[in-house]
């Protein structure tokens, strides 16, 4: 794989620095040359001129995921082809990712799930428009400072809509599926509502595992991995019941 250098252009960003790494892409901090303003670009492993099937499905998925406006999907600015290789050019989430902030801080519970609301409520908008994320997993989840949230973190879910790339990728990588993925995509399925609601649970439970969760939460986020798909709750389900603990959280922390 061909690798930008520092000060390397990448559509109308210049690369700063190697920030995030995984098996089918990497991202770096970058500038937009436009605006003069921090941005991040990921790209992929994969050239397409070995693999041309997936230029057409990065341009169509990526075109999906630039079109998706919301406060908590991760906005993306231009997307192309470097050298062959597909690059998405997004907003630059200055914490990192969710996992990485949770190492560095000991947040309040009512921190935590009102970072999961908010995550819930880019999956049910995604969702209102049928695109599934496909490939939803603790490292999507990036945040950056923002004090009108209570943990002072906005939340920003990356790689919508193309999970379908991510897979082929990995694939062609020989690389192992995560264990976010739902059973049904395992065993050969699209992408799907379903499926992302699955991975939700998966998070849910890895990474919040040891709080002390309501048992509405619990048995919630034990529908979402449901082996039936058509047993897990909805997106917008979860963000509602989210914000009501959020709000009772809150309540129990004011007395």
């Amino acid at each position: 794989m061909v690798r930008p250098q520092v000060g390397d252009t990448i559509g109308h960003a210049r690369v700063e620095t190697l920030i995030a790494s995984s098996g089918f892409s990497d991202v770096y901090r970058a500038t937009d040359l436009r605006s003069g303003k921090p941005c991040a670009v990921r790209l992929w492993h994969v050239p397409f001129d070995y693999v041309t099937e997936l230029r057409a499905l990065f341009q169509h998925d990526a075109r999906i995921a630039a079109a998706l406006r919301h406060p908590h999907i991760l906005r993306i600015s231009e997307f192309g082809e470097w050298h062959s290789y597909g690059f998405i050019t997004s907003e630059y989430m200055a914490t990192g990712s969710l996992p990485m902030w949770l190492r560095r801080v000991s947040a309040p519970p009512v921190a935590l799930f009102d970072l999961l609301r908010q995550a819930a409520l880019a999956l049910a908008y995604a969702h209102r428009f049928n695109i599934a994320h496909g490939d939803l997993r603790p490292a999507a989840l990036l945040l950056t400072p923002d004090a009108r949230y209570r943990a002072g973190q906005r939340l920003a879910i990356s790689g919508f809509a193309l999970g379908r790339l991510s897979s082929e990728a990995l694939a062609i990588g020989g690389i192992t599926p995560n264990r976010y993925l739902a059973p049904e995509r395992r065993a050969g399925a699209e992408p799907s509502l379903a499926a992302d609601i699955f991975a939700f649970g998966r998070l849910v439970g890895d990474l919040f595992g040891d709080t002390a969760i309501d048992p509405h939460i619990t048995d919630l986020m034990a529908a979402c991995c449901a082996l039936n798909p058509a047993r897990r709750p909805p997106a917008a389900a979860l963000a509602l019941a989210l914000a009501l603990h959020v709000r009772a959280l809150s309540k129990d922390s004011a007395h």
